[in-house]
């Protein structure tokens, strides 16, 4: 396409398209103009001869014309494969028909990607055009590769006819494996899925038998599909998500065959969906477009699990039907025997709308054997005397992991504090780095919890159920209720922002409007899932600022149903709706706050928690980097998300801000935004989904823990780069 010059940025602007040879594709299509030059008569034999005539008859062309080139382009052709700027070719290597057709490649760079997609088209499409078809259900960090089948068709005979279609089946089945082979490379098995429709969907069914007990992919959503009978035996699918969606009067693929299929794929373990519609349309419908996001989904965050949603909502879940009564909290008698308790988050006489309580319907009583055991003081705690209240600016690298196994509860270490738990006010900051799972449960009667991962997803059990929460969301855990964390990355490492006074909320929207920032719905609480193990089960609390230890003759998440309006939450951060346009001047972070915490009623709170995201920053004639400030409160900012690998903004990187000290942009940082052209510099600029930065912000004048001060990650270099800033005058 650069090759073209004036002439793509002429067809740009004629057709009002960034990418000018994909609109005339289109257009074409729509107009029913033929696609392929196969339609026209033109086999893939007559190729070579036509490279050979026109390399005979050179002529000035804007790209050089040799072998290689036209004969992909003469291939592409051939097939009708859409042509567009936001894809790429791979070449693989293929035996028999299918061989020495290149993959489609559509995504972000290979370093960049958390999952790859295989998209496998069918009969009388192309690679290309299944690709722009899926692509708006793949997520930005997905690569979508797709190969190409000769003809565009896997197999030239009905799917059942082995002896007819053997060689074009081996050649399909070889382009596959390389496909994947492909993929796994670059994100590893687990994290790569496979989509096909019609006979691409077949042929996807079939390569999974075909792989035997070689790695397999970590889900297949088949569209109107079956597997080929004498490839539907399947070896163990123990961890694989397939879905099957088709018509019960489909004229291609009768419903048996799906059965069938459907049969297998179950008795060899696979998490498996089926789907059928009655109708003898032979199309991809909405669901199926929904399974395969949801695969992706799952794909990416590892989370299977189920949620209910609405921060703050009267919510009700059930692990068995009917346990929850209907029409009051704490009847005589339960089903089975269960017992009612009650969690109040608040007084019992508080507005309407400000009260949380949550009543559970559990095994056993929650009261112990007795005896609590006070644990020695640590580096996880509720009592500040020991900080340090100073005025100097510090900057962290990421925290280090231990060198032995280390549960989330253990590797929990205070950065900063302010305040008294015992008096119920008050904000701490903490630092957590695991590489165990927990086989203990904890509660802090101290205070909420907000935590945020920054590396390593976090798979919590709570009382009231299950939450898998990854980098780039948040938790938050009510105090009182009883948690435990597991890791399935193995280790991770993230921020705890633990508030003594209130609870976490959203916060008001004011001028803004009805709508933006973070929203309700987009907040998922567990359902209840309940576990009957008996003990001894170590239970840990923290309150008064100290930890205490007990035991409990079973396991404390045997809560089988529950309802209110106090349970714990995750949220993604990438589903803020970040306000942030202006005509000038940098706005305020307070426009970023996710969730806070009121202290009083004159604007300053316990915490404010922002999130700095992708998202538009749009500023005219305006210093660009957020200006020098002194701020009346604290300020603790980690980056969540980052492209850089190393240096001070790398992932887990963090800084400390104390109240009203002087802080801002380095000497370098801002003489280069100074020297910006007014142009350049009013132009929109886009901050990426992949970066993201937290703060936590607090009018509590947090003190230091002194662990932090001498830690060895400590950035003692900090101040270097804020030395040399040039002295103005004054004229």
């Amino acid at each position: 396409f650069n090759a073209a010059g004036e002439s793509l940025r002429r067809l740009k602007r004629a057709l009002d398209a960034a990418d000018p040879a994909a609109a005339l594709w289109d257009r074409a299509k729509a107009l029913g103009v033929p696609q392929r030059l196969s339609v026209l008569g033109v086999e893939r034999s007559m190729v070579a001869e036509a490279v050979r005539a026109t390399l005979g008859k050179q002529y000035p062309n804007p790209r050089a014309l040799d072998e290689s080139g036209l004969t992909e382009l003469l291939l592409d052709a051939l097939h009708g494969r859409r042509p567009s700027r936001r894809t790429s070719r791979i070449r693989i290597d293929v035996p028999g028909p299918h061989g020495g057709l290149e993959v489609t490649r559509r995504g972000p760079p290979w370093t960049r990607a958390r999952g790859v997609l295989i998209a496998v088209h069918g009969r009388g499409s192309s690679a290309d055009a299944f690709v722009e078809r899926v692509r708006r259900e793949v997520p930005g960090d997905v690569v979508v590769v797709a190969p190409q089948a000769d003809g565009c068709t896997w197999y030239p005979s009905g799917f059942k006819n082995l002896e007819a279609n053997a060689d074009h089946l081996a050649s399909a089945l070889a382009a596959l494996d390389a496909t994947f082979a492909l993929a796994a490379e670059h994100v590893t098995a687990e994290r790569v899925a496979i989509v096909g429709f019609s006979q691409g969907a077949c042929l996807a069914l079939s390569w999974l038998a075909h792989r035997g007990s070689r790695p397999k992919p970590a889900a297949l959503a088949a569209w109107t599909g079956a597997a080929i009978p004498g490839f539907d035996t399947y070896s163990d699918l123990s961890g694989v998500r397939t879905y099957l969606g088709s018509a019960a009067a489909d004229p291609w693929v009768p419903l048996d065959d799906v059965r069938r299929t459907e049969s297998a794929l179950v008795a060899a373990g696979a998490n498996h969906t089926t789907l059928v519609t009655p109708s003898d349309v032979h199309t991809i419908r909405s669901h199926d477009l929904a399974a395969l996001r949801r695969h992706l989904e799952i794909l990416m965050t590892g989370d299977d699990l189920t949620y209910q949603y609405g921060f703050g909502s009267a919510l009700m879940s059930e692990a068995r039907p009917d346990v929850v009564p209907r029409k009051q909290n704490a009847p005589q008698t339960l089903p089975g025997g269960l017992y009612s308790e009650q969690i109040n988050g608040t007084g019992f006489t508080v507005h309407r709308g400000q009260n949380h309580r949550v009543w559970l319907y559990r095994l056993r009583p929650q009261i112990g054997a007795g005896g609590w055991e006070r644990l020695p003081a640590g580096r996880f705690t509720g009592r500040f005397e020991q900080g340090v209240g100073s005025p100097e600016l510090l900057r962290f690298a990421p925290t280090p992991y231990p060198n032995e196994n280390i549960d989330w509860l253990a590797g929990l270490s205070t950065f900063a504090g302010a305040g008294d738990p015992a008096a119920r006010t008050g904000f701490a900051i903490h630092v957590y780095s695991a590489t165990a799972d927990m086989e203990r449960a904890f509660s802090s009667i101290d205070g909420d919890l907000l935590v945020v991962p920054q590396e390593g997803a976090l798979r919590v059990q709570t009382e009231l159920g299950w939450l898998h929460v990854t980098p780039g969301q948040i938790l938050i855990l009510p105090r009182a209720i009883k948690f435990r964390v597991t890791l399935p990355d193995g280790k991770a490492r993230g921020f705890v922002g633990e508030l003594f006074n209130g609870h976490y909320q959203l916060p008001e929207r004011g001028p803004v409007g009805a709508n933006g920032l973070a929203d309700e719905r987009h907040f998922a609480a567990p359902v209840a899932a309940f576990e009957d193990v008996p003990g001894p089960y170590e239970v840990v609390i923290k309150q008064g600022g100290d930890l205490w230890r007990s035991e409990l003759g079973a396991s404390p998440f045997d809560v089988v149903g529950w309802h209110g309006t106090y349970a714990p939450f995750k949220y993604d951060l990438l589903d803020f709706n970040a306000y942030w346009g202006a005509n000038f001047d940098h706005p305020d972070p307070s426009i970023l706050t996710v969730l806070t915490a009121p202290h009083d009623d004159h604007g300053r709170n316990a915490v404010d928690f922002a999130v700095f995201r992708g998202r538009w920053d749009t500023i005219e004639h305006s210093f660009r980097p957020p200006f020098l400030h002194r701020n009346s409160a604290v300020e603790f900012n980690a980056v969540l998300l980052s492209k850089a690998t190393s240096g001070p903004y790398e992932a887990g990187a963090s800084t400390w801000t104390p109240y009203l000290s002087p802080h801002g942009v380095s000497v370098r940082s801002y003489e280069r935004a100074a020297k910006t052209s007014p142009e350049a510099n009013d132009r929109p600029h886009r901050i990426p989904d992949d970066e993201m930065w937290m703060q936590f912000e607090s009018t509590y004048p947090l003190r230091v823990m002194p662990w932090f001060l001498d830690a060895e990650h400590r950035d003692s270099e900090y101040y270097d780069q804020f030395q040399g800033y040039r002295p103005g005058t004054a004229q």
